[in-house]
């Protein structure tokens, strides 16, 4: 008894010191689909702690009146829960194609969704659903001949309005720049277009700190605007390849820095040192804020040479509060996750993190920090060319690790080490839950211990399998005698030790 006084006096001390470090740090990978083609595209973790993503699908139906097939398109905003199980889902209905993109939260916990939105025989348009919190649909509004791919093109400001970024398609196919304002009913404030520069595709966009406007657009081209969107200057930053496409630079993702500078997010096209091939070279450019290049920096070495550096193609970046960047997106491997720090560093990179063979393809379309440290990231994969594609939402720690993944019932769980999670809520009345991981198959005992070293109950005795378990505890419906105060609850196996504090609250 001495023995295991000792051994919680211990626990208690590390915990009290280093329970600031010890925060839970949930992690799954799952799928959702049918047998259509869904493409998640975009996540946002809501106030809930919970997560929202976009996706499209897209199917045929029949004409009555002309007995011919006709391609439609939708776009599904899902809710789940911290640990990815969906919620709800509700779908919106085109009878043309539709791609979502972008997905914003407002302070009343409405989602706002953009989207490009195909034509028959013309130009798509910029699409804005705005919805309640529960994805009940409140307007929806389309915008000229102005599209965009969503990437990086949608802006909440201050005063609840919104900046919508996009490429006005002329008559004579001259594709220019532009900028819309738009209120909280989906109205236009004002529009601006740029004749300055032509542009075929995308656009993101930024706020300046004079509440202005940052643009980046394919190629190495940027713009600067006021507040009401009349252009400042426009400058290219690396000299334009005739001999390449988009000029040999593809920058169109555009974030400010802590310093009030600038990081432009693209690819860098270079012609392949010993081979023909061209090579794509992803590259985090930093700017001042009069848009000069303060450094470039080429990511995604696979090696110690100059020429050790994969094809990554950039799709999603949030930034970090340590100034640096998490970038998201695909490569010559099925998808990729890399971690920037606020000097351009690579502080680490996971790839094929979907663990599918060949032919599988898989691409992290949006990614996002947590609450908790950690990541999430949604895309989707398909298992071949032939096969439908799956929407995939994938939650990390820190370093980008997944210590449990899950199939799409949530029914079986794998787990990569032993882990004891933080309970959650806490504190809490009545009820919290306990997560936690097991390497291998073996005998479990999770039990209760007040400060004094003393066992108060245990809550599981019993072989469990390798994966990742939980446990509801409820003070008020379980029998379970427990006052206010803290506690410690320790989980033991045959191989491994571990112990985390908990508070009740009456």
């Amino acid at each position: 008894m001495k023995k295991l006084h000792l051994s919680v006096f211990i626990i208690i001390i590390t915990l009290t010191f280093l329970s600031p470090l010890l925060n839970a740090q949930i992690s799954f990978l799952k799928t959702y689909g049918d047998s259509l083609y869904n493409e998640g595209t975009c996540v946002l973790q809501t106030s809930d702690s919970g997560y929202v993503v976009t996706s499209s699908t897209q199917d045929y139906i029949e004409d009555p009146s002309t007995s011919l097939y006709r391609k439609i398109g939708s776009i599904q905003l899902m809710k789940t829960d911290k640990y990815g199980d969906s919620v709800w889902t509700k779908t919106y209905t085109f009878k043309k194609s539709v791609s979502p993109g972008q997905i914003l939260q407002t302070e009343g916990g409405e989602f706002i969704i953009s989207g490009c939105l195909a034509q028959d025989t013309t130009p798509p348009l910029n699409l804005l659903i705005r919805t309640d919190s529960k994805g009940d649909t409140l307007w929806t509004r389309t915008y000229g001949k102005v599209s965009s791919w969503g990437r990086n093109n949608l802006l909440q400001l201050k005063n609840g309005s919104f900046i919508l970024s996009g490429i006005f398609d002329s008559t004579y196919n001259e594709y220019y720049p532009t900028i819309i304002k738009i209120d909280n009913n989906g109205l236009v404030k004002w529009a601006k277009r740029y004749t300055q520069i032509i542009n075929r595709m995308s656009t993101g966009i930024t706020e300046t700190p004079e509440n202005g406007f940052m643009l980046a657009l394919e190629g190495s081209a940027i713009l600067k605007t006021d507040s009401l969107g009349n252009l400042l200057w426009h400058k290219y930053l690396i000299e334009r390849d005739p001999t390449m496409e988009d000029g040999g630079a593809d920058f169109d993702l555009i974030t400010r820095t802590q310093d009030n500078g600038y990081y432009l997010i693209g690819n860098r096209t270079v012609k392949h040192k010993t081979a023909s091939d061209l090579e794509h070279h992803l590259m985090v450019i930093k700017l001042n804020s009069e848009g000069d290049t303060l450094w470039a920096k080429k990511l995604g070495r696979l090696d110690d040479t100059d020429w050790g550096y994969g094809t990554f193609y950039p799709n999603s970046y949030d930034n970090l509060p340590d100034g640096g960047l998490i970038i998201s997106g695909s490569s010559d491997y099925p998808d990729f996750l890399l971690r920037m720090d606020a000097e351009g560093n690579e502080v680490w990179m996971k790839y094929n993190l979907v663990r599918e063979p060949y032919p599988c393809r898989s691409v992290w379309r949006s990614v996002k920090g947590t609450y908790d440290g950690g990541f999430i990231a949604a895309g989707y994969k398909r298992l071949s060319s032939e096969a439908a594609a799956d929407i995939i939402l994938l939650k990390t720690d820190g370093n980008g690790n997944i210590t449990g993944v899950h199939d799409a019932g949530g029914k079986k769980t794998v787990a990569s080490s032993f882990k004891l999670d933080q309970n959650y809520p806490n504190p809490f009345n009545p009820s919290t839950r306990i997560t936690y991981n097991l390497d291998k198959e073996g005998n479990v005992d999770l039990s209760i211990y007040n400060m004094l070293g003393e066992k108060i109950t245990t809550l599981v005795k019993q072989q469990q399998f390798q994966g990742s378990h939980s446990y509801d505890l409820n003070i008020s419906s379980s029998g379970i005698s427990l006052q206010s105060g803290i506690y410690i609850y320790v989980l033991k196996t045959e191989h491994y030790y571990a112990a985390r504090k908990m508070a009740i609250i009456k």
